[in-house]
């Protein structure tokens, strides 16, 4: 039976010695954010803009075990994924789920790492309770992909509005806006690897045409 595959800025957690048991959030729909609305006396009720709706950030939680040999590796993987998540800027945090097309969100954390509990296992190695909390603050996103070895990544963006381009390699170019449109091009750091494109916005403004090596492997993901 395949698992479902968690990595943070391209680190398999299970290299951190991390079990993932729950993770939640993941499909909740962000809590949308007041639109605008008019309240007149002379007419029932209100009269409320819902074309352009807009949506806050929304949390993430993966719950887990921690398996070490030892105390001294066990700090060793906890140290490793507080370094990674502590880290300046947002991180991307991706899901493969077998026969799914990947899922990935831009996060920070906001809240806590919390290590709940400890103990020793039957074969001798040192388990800890772990709960990670983390914050997406761009809810609404356009997911690229592109396949190892397919070369330079190049499209147009055409957006009406500002929009960040997150790429999986680390690299992200902030507050485009190109009505008209605008060619992106992009080289990947190793281009043996499948690498991701996040770009997040306003996507219904958002248009992507003229892709070049990469496919478009969700239009719009909230």
């Amino acid at each position: 039976m395949e698992r479902i595959i968690y990595t943070i800025d391209g680190h398999d957690v299970s290299d951190f010695g991390l079990i993932v048991k729950e993770s939640t959030g993941m499909l909740d729909r962000p809590k949308t954010k007041n639109p605008t609305s008019y309240d007149w006396k002379e007419y029932n009720g209100k009269i409320v803009d819902t074309e352009n709706l807009r949506f806050d950030e929304r949390t993430l939680t993966i719950k887990g075990t921690i398996v070490a040999d030892d105390n001294v590796q066990l700090m060793s993987y906890i140290s490793g994924l507080y370094n990674i998540l502590a880290s300046s800027g947002l991180h991307m945090l991706r899901i493969d789920i077998p026969d799914v097309n990947t899922m990935c969100y831009m996060v920070y954390i906001k809240d806590s790492i919390s290590i709940t509990k400890k103990w020793r296992q039957r074969d001798e190695t040192i388990a800890a309770s772990i709960t990670i909390k983390l914050t997406e603050p761009e809810p609404e996103k356009k997911i690229i992909k592109c396949a190892a070895q397919q070369g330079t990544l190049s499209f147009t963006l055409q957006a009406a509005s500002c929009v960040n381009l997150y790429y999986s390699d680390g690299n992200k170019s902030l507050d485009l806006i190109s009505a008209s449109g605008a060619t992106i091009t992009h080289q990947w750091s190793n281009p043996n690897v499948t690498e991701f494109l996040v770009i997040t916005g306003n996507i219904n403004d958002v248009n992507v045409r003229n892709l070049v090596n990469a496919e478009t492997i969700w239009n719009r993901l909230l």
